[in-house]
């Protein structure tokens, strides 16, 4: 207990700076009651006379400060003081305590209350006495009867647990799978509701909440099992889980479960032997028999004329995830051998598989990449310019030239541009350009195109784009499916034709439609030449 005073000797001057004796008597009762504690200490004053102490940290003399009973007081506490430092005790003063020791009472031993027995036991006044109101569950609330008496009442927390989840588990999945068991709704008649939001929530750290990642599934009602997934997860990560149920007393967590993400590593395949090999098109695939615990995005073989191909070169897309999958190769060279590997892609990065090699034929054939493009069409017995000796046919852009580009000049009559048959249709370009001035029409981009060093290309006629539509020319991919190709015919002032592939149930339909009305089938253009 702290104490200070200010100490004056016998002429009444101020003792300053100097060691003054001390004895303290703690009496009980009244000034001159009986010591209940008694000790002496040896301080010094300040250059104000002033010296400061802590009762009970003295020489004891008789007593024990720390058992003193506060509340059988009162308590007076009397001083003796040797101005000269020695125990020769001349100057004597008693005054009673107030508050300090009292204070010291309320702190270590209350009001005298009997404890509750467990954590959140309270006490309500009921008039005449105080009563115990024992704690209620997690999840109730205190309410006031009529007649002022508190209650605990309302919905308790839902109850649940969650079950074991593997300890390792693919970070790049569509979605982890957890389960969980809803045990106890919690429900009451006094403030329930008939349904609980359930779900799972996720993070890096634990004791996850629903401010972390989370997923609510649905309303549920009753109890019982249920399962979800949890997602967006990172590799060589460690995962904290825990099941949530939301009632109208609140939100409840199960226990918590973890598990760590794999590294990822680049997948394991192999590449399948080339087979169906022609000038121009041929047939390959590979197997991906280990994803490298991460989803395999991207799967194909890639080509190329030297050793060790990778996706810089000529390359397919063919799917996602692990097993076999199948390419087929187009665009290739006659006569020419090309290496193939097959490639995988995660996150970890692209893997290929084992190189093989194949040779095209020297027989020209659709597909085939020859004179600045693709073999759309080789000419047969009885069209324009066919020989039995030296072969001939329809050269097509790799690509289309633009998409969503008008006919041009709807309203006009173009002289020529009439001519349907194989070979006819780079006269009807000439034939359109000439009566069209409108920059940027499907003939003007033809007749403008130089690709792969050949600058004769031109707008095909209805039965080139036929020829080219057939099945062979659709399943090379010399031809896209589903797209809607400009002719070089019109069919009167306002109209021009547009050929329409839907292979299988059709191909090479034609259909008149205005000139400028590209938005129909989507106005593409696409160039040849003959060869």
């Amino acid at each position: 207990m702290s104490y200070q005073a200010v100490i004056r000797n016998t002429s009444n001057t101020l003792v300053v700076s100097s060691p003054v004796g001390m004895k303290i008597s703690i009496l009980q009762g009244s000034a001159s009651g009986s010591s209940v504690y008694t000790e002496t200490q040896t301080t010094s004053t300040n250059a104000n006379g002033l010296v400061s102490l802590e009762i009970g940290t003295g020489i004891v003399v008789s007593g024990n400060f720390a058992t003193i009973n506060w509340a059988t007081g009162p308590y007076f506490i009397k001083t003796e003081v040797d101005p000269l430092g020695g125990t020769s005790y001349t100057i004597v003063g008693t005054s009673q305590l107030m508050s300090v020791p009292y204070a010291l009472f309320a702190a270590g031993s209350g009001n005298g209350e009997a404890p509750g027995t467990a954590v959140g036991d309270m006490k309500y006044w009921n008039g005449t006495a105080w009563t115990m109101i024992p704690v209620g569950t997690p999840g109730q609330f205190l309410q006031l009867s009529s007649s002022n008496i508190p209650s605990w009442t309302g919905g308790t927390f839902a109850a649940l647990t969650l079950n074991p989840i593997p300890n390792q588990v693919s970070s790049f999945s569509p979605g982890e799978s957890v389960s969980g068991n809803l045990s106890s709704t919690g429900l009451t008649s006094s403030g329930g509701s008939p349904n609980v939001q359930i779900g799972f929530c996720w993070n890096s750290s634990p004791n996850p909440t629903v401010a972390d990642n989370q997923a609510i599934f649905y309303q549920y009602a009753g109890t019982g099992n249920f399962t979800g997934s949890v997602f967006s997860l990172l590799p060589s990560t460690t995962y904290y889980v825990r099941a949530f149920a939301i009632n109208s007393a609140g939100t409840s967590y199960s226990n918590e479960q973890s598990f760590t993400t794999f590294t990822p590593t680049i997948p394991t395949l192999t590449t399948t032997a080339v087979s169906n090999v022609t000038g121009g098109t041929a047939d390959g695939g590979g197997t991906v028999t280990n994803d490298g615990n991460a989803l395999v995005s991207a799967r194909g073989v890639c080509w190329s004329t030297s050793p060790n191909p990778t996706l810089a070169d000529s390359f397919t897309s063919n799917g996602f995830g692990t097993g076999i999958f199948s390419s087929t190769i187009n665009g290739l060279v006659i006569s020419t051998t090309y290496y193939l590997r097959a490639y995988a892609t995660n996150a970890a990065g692209t893997a290929y598989g084992n190189q093989v090699t194949f040779t095209t034929t020297s027989t020209l054939s659709i597909g085939s990449f020859h004179q600045g493009g693709l073999i759309g069409y080789l000419l047969q017995s009885g069209d324009p310019g066919y020989s039995s000796t030296i072969p001939h046919g329809i050269i097509i852009s790799q690509n289309n030239v633009a998409g969503g580009v008008i006919w041009g000049c709807q309203g006009t009559l173009i002289s020529g541009a009439n001519s349907t048959v194989i070979g006819g249709g780079a006269q009807n370009t000439l034939d359109i350009i000439a009566g069209c001035s409108i920059p940027g029409i499907a003939a003007a981009l033809c007749d403008n195109l130089v690709l792969n060093g050949y600058t004769d290309w031109f707008l095909p006629s209805d039965n080139e784009w036929i020829a080219l539509s057939s099945p062979a020319a659709i399943t090379s991919n010399v031809v896209v499916n589903q797209q809607g190709y400009w002719t070089s015919n019109q069919n009167n002032a306002n109209n021009a034709n547009i050929l329409f592939n839907n292979y299988p149930n059709y191909s090479g339909a034609i259909f008149n439609i205005g000139k400028d009305d590209f938005y129909a089938y989507g106005g593409v253009v696409r160039a040849i030449r003959m060869f």
